[in-house]
């Protein structure tokens, strides 16, 4: 019974890695949307560059430690919920507008119509959460202990 609990953590695990790439650039979008719609080329170019650099430092890492790179993933999962957090807490003083949000957006994430941007924030919020609780159980504490 306790190894097909664990085959079904690691089947958690694994679509988790598989649907992270694709979410992390739908936020990546969604976020940067006006820059990326615009005709900024220099901006866009600068995107690109760091996406490029940061996949070879990941790809390099996970080729030392698959552990390491997961826990480092799951630390930037906590800074991105923090940060949205922050976000929703602007929204809420009033300081960033409450817009309504793109049909593009809502489809993706399959909200109703009528979605506010505060509700997207909401959703990619918690879909933050998931990917940092994988990650992390992907690096258990121990390879750390000496």
């Amino acid at each position: 019974m306790a190894n097909s609990a664990s085959q079904e953590e690691k089947a958690k695990v694994g679509k988790g890695k598989r649907n992270l790439l694709k979410n992390e650039l739908s936020y990546l979008m969604q976020s940067m949307s006006p820059l990326v719609s615009s005709k900024r080329h220099v901006e866009r170019l600068l995107v690109i560059a760091m996406q490029g650099a940061f996949f070879k430092f990941y790809f390099v890492l996970y080729l030392l430690s698959p552990k390491l790179a997961h826990r480092v993933v799951g630390y930037m999962e906590e800074e991105a919920i923090y940060s949205y957090t922050l976000y929703l807490n602007d929204i809420d003083r009033g300081e960033i507008e409450n817009v309504p949000t793109p049909a593009i957006i809502i489809d993706y994430w399959r909200l109703p119509k009528g979605t506010i941007q505060k509700d997207v924030i909401t959703v990619i919020c918690a879909d933050e959460a998931h990917h940092r609780d994988v990650n992390h159980f992907a690096s258990p504490w121990e390879i750390y202990q000496a």
